[in-house]
């Protein structure tokens, strides 16, 4: 393992192409999203954990049909 990486799937030998084209790669084989940054020149990954674990925005009541 490398850096600060402890889990997630490992993609193996990779051949020779573009380095956007490999970071689209690894983003799509963690069913993760390769963004540009709002405040700054560069690329963000946000992976498949991070979706996972945010609390969520809108909370449904079928019983009473509230919305909130």
């Amino acid at each position: 393992m490398y850096g600060a990486v402890t889990d997630g799937t490992l993609l193996g030998v990779q051949r020779s192409k573009r380095f956007l084209d490999t970071l689209t790669t690894v983003a799509r084989t963690d069913l993760g999203y390769l963004l540009e940054a709002r405040d700054a020149l560069a690329l963000v990954h946000r992976g498949r954990r991070t979706h996972h674990i945010q609390d969520p925005t809108v909370t449904l009541n079928w019983a009473d049909g509230v919305l909130a």
